[in-house]
């Protein structure tokens, strides 16, 4: 029986391992920078503003941020190399003439008649945080294979290949649109930080998350960027509906993160400080309307559909109305009934009071006229102007007119301030149930689920959810006053 030849060590190979190593990154450092100069070069034919910038997010490339044109406007980009292919794609997307498209995670390359856009799971996975579920989609990879070879709309643009998530392809020939969703482009990886933010690729959940992005190409090419955005509004509402329907696998376009973020950690996702608090709590006991809470829980178990969310807490806010209407009628009836003139007697006088509570029944019990009851009984001023004041990002978004038919809310108004939350709470509720396809071009304006405006819910729903708590505390029994404790 033969013995088998030991395999042995090339020593010479080894040895000139280090020196083959110090070439190699030799040679790729002076590519980065030839490509530097290049893309420098390539900014300032074509109007980019490229900026250096100090330090980076754990990597070694973050050192520079274009400004990518959006309109009228610029959108700041950070940019994120860790190879010479990036970096050359990131030239070719200047020479093709990059653009951002409004508050989307999404861009155009004008020259190349091509988009790419960061989307989301209608349905986000149950185990994975709000923040993250924000701007992840798988596509299943049993149902939609990667196993295209030929370079088609997609794979012009060089996408990475991601385990367990697929590629979806589509096409229609005669308008000469091809369609792909699979994991970010290498493109899409440059601009990771404003496509799906700064936490998520150095988090701990970054390798439980999929990424991806759709993917469109016409090959006639894009004539400005409102043709492109109109483009990838069409092309996304109808792919999504149709994935849907027959996969259960609708997505969305995701928002554009903000930049620079507020605060960020480099290596674990964002915290909220929270001081330990002194114990043992005090036990209240209150009664609170069981209705009302049953309106409030259904509001905190909708977290992941915001309209739903806010809807709930007005409906906390109007099982109210009818309890606080009748407190100011009775109230109005008692300073009638105190008023010497008024005479019991006359039929006449007896008539206008009986109209006059009957207007006042009718006016509080509903909308706006009970709302404004219901606060003014339980909202206490300076709390309100507490909270607000305790969370700088609502009160900025309070402060600007971010909304429009909604008024201002300042803190320094005290004497207006809760008329203004009413009036601000009844306007946005308006403008969720009252979508009868009027527009902002016909002089009214409504919030649609998926549109940009819609992110400010998220601060609206911190206004409402106040709203709904102090009114059940105020509504509710103190446990003195219960027979159940005697």
């Amino acid at each position: 029986m033969p013995v088998p030849k030991r395999k042995t060590k090339n020593r010479f190979a080894t040895a000139l391992q280090p020196e083959t190593d110090g070439r190699r990154a030799e040679a790729t450092r002076i590519a980065k920078e030839v490509l530097i100069g290049k893309l420098r070069d390539r900014c300032a034919v074509s109007g980019y503003r490229l900026e250096s910038r100090k330090g980076g997010l754990n990597r070694e490339d973050d050192r520079f941020t274009l400004h990518v044109p959006d309109g009228k406007d610029l959108v700041e980009v950070p940019l994120s190399w860790s190879n010479v292919a990036e970096l050359r794609r990131t030239v070719q997307a200047v020479a093709s003439g990059i653009e951002w498209l409004g508050d989307r995670s999404a861009f155009a390359e004008m020259g190349q008649g091509y988009i790419e856009a960061a989307i989301r799971a209608v349905r986000p996975e149950v185990d994975l945080p709000s923040w993250v579920a924000a701007y992840t989609y798988r596509v299943d990879p049993d149902l939609f294979p990667d196993v295209t070879t030929k370079p088609d709309s997609a794979r012009r643009f060089q996408p990475f290949t991601t385990p367990n998530q697929g590629r979806m392809t589509a096409r229609n020939d005669r308008l000469g649109i091809f369609v792909e969703i699979s994991a970010p482009s290498i493109m899409a990886e440059v601009l990771q930080h404003r496509l799906h933010g700064p936490f998520l690729r150095s988090s701990a959940w970054a390798g439980q998350a999929y990424f991806a992005t759709i993917k469109i190409w016409r090959p006639a090419g894009i004539r400005d960027r409102d043709h492109a955005v109109a483009l990838l509004d069409k092309v996304t509402r109808s792919t999504s509906y149709e994935l849907d329907v027959s996969f259960s696998a609708g997505f969305e376009l995701c928002e554009r993160p903000v930049w620079p973020p507020d605060s960020y950690d480099l290596v674990n996702e964002p915290k909220n400080e929270r001081m330990s608090v002194h114990q043992p709590l005090t036990l209240t006991l209150n009664e609170y309307s069981q209705d009302g809470l049953s309106y409030y829980w259904h509001a905190r178990q909708s977290e992941s559909i915001p309209v739903m969310e806010y809807l709930n807490y007005y409906q906390v806010l109007e099982y109210h109305f009818a309890q606080y209407a009748l407190a100011r009628t009775l109230e109005f009836a008692r300073q009638k009934l105190k008023d010497p003139r008024f005479d019991p007697a006359n039929s006449e006088s007896l008539t206008r009071f009986v109209n006059a509570i009957g207007d006042q029944v009718k006016s509080k019990g509903t909308d706006f006229p009970g709302l404004l009851a219901t606060l003014e009984h339980c909202i206490d001023v300076d709390q309100l102007a507490d909270f607000i004041e305790s969370d700088d990002d609502l009160r900025s978004h309070l402060t600007k007119k971010t909304i429009p038919g909604v008024p201002q809310v300042v803190t320094a108004q005290r004497d207006q301030l809760v008329e203004r939350m009413a009036r601000r709470i009844h306007g946005i509720r308006n403008t969720l149930v009252h979508a009868k396809g009027e527009n902002r071009n016909e002089g009214s304006f409504i919030l649609v689920p998926g549109s940009a405006e819609m992110r400010h819910l998220v601060q609206e729903i911190k206004l409402a959810r106040f709203a709904a708590q102090s009114v059940l505390i105020a509504s509710s029994v103190s446990a003195k006053h219960s027979r159940d404790f005697d």
